[in-house]
Formats: structure tokens, sequence, C-alpha cells
């Protein structure tokens, strides 16, 4: 996450490590996603699709799990960096 970007200004909260699973590092830690705007977000795919259908300036709802419960959290969207 990008710091002072709009997700850190959303206060949204990125892993806070990984773990082994299969032999294979998997994140642990931080928000999950699981709505935007009052749509399902049920893995990365379909976040990436409801933020492409967005503009950059628009303000969108977040609905993400913290520490198992649920959180609504609002974020301005901004060009990616270089």
């Amino acid at each position: 996450m990008e710091e002072e970007g709009p997700a850190d200004a959303a206060e949204l909260r990125g892993m806070t490590g990984t773990a082994e699973f299969n032999d294979l590092p998997v994140p642990v830690g931080g928000d999950i996603v699981v709505a935007l705007n009052g749509e399902p977000v049920r893995d990365m795919d379909d976040l990436i699709l409801a933020i492409s259908q967005q503009e950059i300036g628009d303000q969108i709802k977040l609905s993400v799990l913290r520490d198992g419960q649920e959180v609504e959290l609002t974020a301005r969207l901004a060009a990616r960096p270089d």
C-alpha cells in the first residue's frame, strides 16, 4: 500500500506478514474487502472489475472484515502511480 495514497487515507490496513501453506507464502493480517459500493466482492478479480468501472476521483464505499468485524470505509480513487 502506498503511503499517503487513497488506501492509506481511507485507513485501509494492509497485510501484516506471511504464513506458509502447502510450502507457499500466504499473506496474513490486514483488511479483507467484502463489498464495494454495496456489491459483494468474492475475490481479487471482483475487486479489480468493480474498481475498473469507476472513475478517478470517484468516492467509493468499502466494506471490509477487520479483526472479525465488518467495517465501512470511504476512499477516493486516484490514478495509479508510475
